[in-house]
Formats: C-alpha cells, structure tokens, sequence
C-alpha cells in the first residue's frame, strides 16, 4: 500500500484480481451534527463564464449582502455567502482547466442578509436564487436538457471514498431533504424519484418515502455511470452522461438547501466537508464551512498543522487535486480535505509505462489504459478518443493508485478529455 493515501484498502494476497477500495461510512447512525467553522474574512467563488471585461457587470466596491444573488455576466452568476463588498474580479483557470470568472469578496460587520423573495418562496424562485449550494446542483441543465428527466435518484452517499458529508447531512436534515425532493421533482417533470444509499443510510432513505436501491461501499459502485448500469440496466455510452439517458443523479445534500430555501427564504451557502487527519489515524470530522471560504479556515478549525512541503489534497486521493495553497477557495463540489505528510508522499513521475498492465486490469471501463497513455503523451487527443475510448473513462482515479511507475494517468485522461473538447470547438 502507498504509505499515506488511503486506509480502507484491501489487495488480495495473490495480486490476480484488483484491489479493493471501501467507501467510509459514518461510524455512528446518530452522530451530532457537523462543526460550523468561523464566518470567513474573504470568499471567492468562481463563474463560469470566461472572463469579459467588456461584458462585466459588476466591479471592485460593488456592495453585496450575504445571500444576495449577484450576475457578473447576463444569466451567469452566484449567490454571495458573505456580507462585504467586491474586493476583485479577475479571469481564472478552475480545477477542470476551463475558464473561469474569479469574484473576490471581503466580508465586512455587522453581517447583513439580503431580503430576498421572503419566506416560504416559490419554487419558480429556486432557479434565479440557488446559484451556489452544495453539490453544484445545476437547475438549468436539468430544465434543458435534449433528454428530459424520467428519473431522479438521490444520492444518500458520497462518490468520495473518504468523505462522508453527505451521508451526514442526509441523516441530520431529512425534512429539508423530502422537501428539497418535492421542489425538483416539479421543476424537472421527473415521473419516477427514487434513493440511492449505502446499507448504512439506507433505513434514512427509506424515511423519505422513497424506494432505494442499496449500492455497495466497494468503489467505484457509487457512482452514477454504476448506478445507472447496476440497478437499472442501463449502460452510459462513451462520452454521455446519465442525464442523457434521462437519469438526473442529485445529492441529498443539495436537496436539503434546496429545502432549506423554501422553508426560510434564504441562502446559506454552507458545505458540509470532510477533513481526513493527516496521519489517517484519528477518526475524519466533518465541518459546515461557508462556500468561498478559504481551506485555511477548515484546517485551522481540525487544529491541523501544515508544513511547507505537505500536500493538500481537495476532493478525495482519486479524484481531487493538490490545493497551490491554503487560500484555494472551498467550491460546492468539494467533499473533503487530506493533508499528505511530506515523509509519506507517494510522487509523481514523468517515466514511461513499462506495460505491467494494473491499470487495465483494476479500470472498470475495460479500457486499454495502457495504450491510452502512450497516445496521451504524445498529444494524440483525436486518436486517443477514436481508437482508444478516452471518452469511456468514467473518471473513478483508480489508474493513477494502482501505478507502480507513479505516471499521473487520471490527470493524463482528464487533461486530454479537455483538449479534445477544445479541438472539436475549434473544428
């Protein structure tokens, strides 16, 4: 095992058949709810939206009050977690390598909420006021969509290995959550609504009245690509997604804000997120951190100590990405926080794959992994996604743990995913 990656990990002793990954589950069905961190001194939050400068419309001294929606550009925009005012406004690259809009925020005192469409709004107000609430719930990809939405699944489980934020919040908030459910089920027209859970949670997502398909903790089976292919019979094609075959995959945890909303009329903002220890030893807690906020907040509330040469990990050791510093900004999407001793680092190398073939025989995908990479390296992207399925990954990370030569093959699919997105744009 790569010394300090991943506790719930078992290799079979004879090495034929892939390691197995258990997903974390809350260790007591009762436990309390998530510690709230310190209101942040700044929040930055991203939209997506390429940087416009000719197209902006708002600015530095802009004052904004906490749970007011704010549109940088026309029907692109968030809504503010922090009372303040705009400190910046500038182009960025997000975690995916797509331009972003990146909008600084200084909070400022007393803190003061934005009136907003008052209590007890409407669900038509969801899609103008929930821009920014955990899981990155993206109503207007679901009111869109080419394929409507005949299922909604939610997700009482988290897709991270080692987080359990959503697990949590589906067993604290479950009345927001049945209302949270009711609200998208009018605003998608979904005929079926159905829960997805680990055997752990499963008793809270049959409390929402809804049938649920019990998903093993055995990663990556909760996923939706898995989900979808596991409990409906239904196979997602290269390059689609679940939404395309009608399936709308929501996390509990969105829902909830979703309820929160329309139970108050207003936007918190807060994300419930995972901080693994550091030497994997003391039990993960979970915090309810404002989304903006800098990491820095998170670890210094888990009285976690970061040297210069650790690495932070947001997202999970599959699917995240080491932080460039303690002010990256907690997103809707992230689940957890790991802080990598430098001692236990397992690197990264630029070498070339020697053909042991552990990456195709742990990709779920039954992709030519091995070839991949080769045409990846060379910048191939068209060829990569014609001859050798770039665009079947489904993105689960575990190629790059099982690597014995440490090539960052996840990063290596990833990037190329988005340079052949870019070359068909161009086209």
């Amino acid at each position: 095992m790569k010394k300090g990656i991943l506790a719930p990990y078992k290799r079979p002793f004879f090495g034929i058949r892939a390691p197995k990954i258990i997903n974390a589950v809350l260790p007591d069905i009762s436990a309390g709810p998530a510690e709230e961190t310190a209101a942040p001194k700044t929040a930055v939050l991203d939209v997506a939206h390429p940087y416009d400068g000719a197209r902006l419309l708002i600015g530095p001294g802009e004052s904004v009050m906490r749970g007011q929606p704010v549109f940088p550009y026309e029907g692109a925009g968030f809504t503010a977690t922090v009372c303040g005012s705009v400190s910046s406004v500038e182009p960025a690259v997000n975690a995916q390598g797509r331009p972003v809009t990146r909008v600084a925020l200084l909070a400022g005192s007393p803190e003061e909420w934005d009136q907003g469409p008052g209590r007890e709004p409407g669900v038509d107000a969801c899609k103008t006021w929930l821009n920014t609430i955990p899981g990155g719930l993206d109503l207007g990809a679901l009111t869109t969509a080419m394929h409507p939405v005949h299922t909604l699944v939610v997700l009482a489980l988290d897709f991270d290995p080692m987080s359990t934020a959503v697990q949590q919040v589906s067993i604290q908030r479950s009345k927001d959550v049945v209302a949270g459910i009711a609200a998208l089920k009018e605003i998608t027209g979904a005929g079926k609504i159905e829960a997805a859970a680990f055997s752990s949670t499963s008793k809270v997502a049959s409390s929402w009245d809804l049938p649920v398909k019990v998903v093993s903790r055995s990663y990556p089976a909760c996923l939706p690509h898995f989900i979808c292919r596991n409990h409906y019979g239904v196979t997602v094609g290269a390059g689609a997604t679940p939404l395309r075959h009608g399936f709308a995959f929501v996390s509990a945890e969105a829902l909830a804000a979703v309820g929160a909303f329309l139970r108050t009329g207003r936007v918190k903002g807060e994300k419930v997120v995972t901080l693994v220890s550091k030497d994997l030893t003391e039990k993960s807690v979970n915090f309810k951190v404002r989304i903006g906020a800098p990491i820095r907040d998170v670890l210094e509330a888990g009285r976690v100590v970061v040297a210069e040469s650790d690495r932070v990990i947001m997202g999970g050791p599959f699917t995240g990405y080491a932080a460039a510093d303690l002010s990256e900004p907690v997103t809707p999407r992230t689940s957890s926080i790991m802080v990598q001793d430098a001692d236990g680092l397992a690197g990264v190398s630029d070498s070339a794959c020697f053909n042991c073939g552990e990456c195709v025989r742990i990709c779920p995908a039954k992709m030519p992994v091995n070839m991949l990479i080769r045409y990846l390296d060379n910048g191939l992207w068209d060829d990569a996604a014609r001859r050798y399925d770039l665009l079947s990954c489904v993105e689960c990370g575990l190629c790059s743990f099982v690597c014995p030569a440490l090539i960052p093959v996840f990063q290596h699919i990833m990037l190329g995913k988005l340079q052949y997105e870019n070359s068909l744009e161009k086209d």
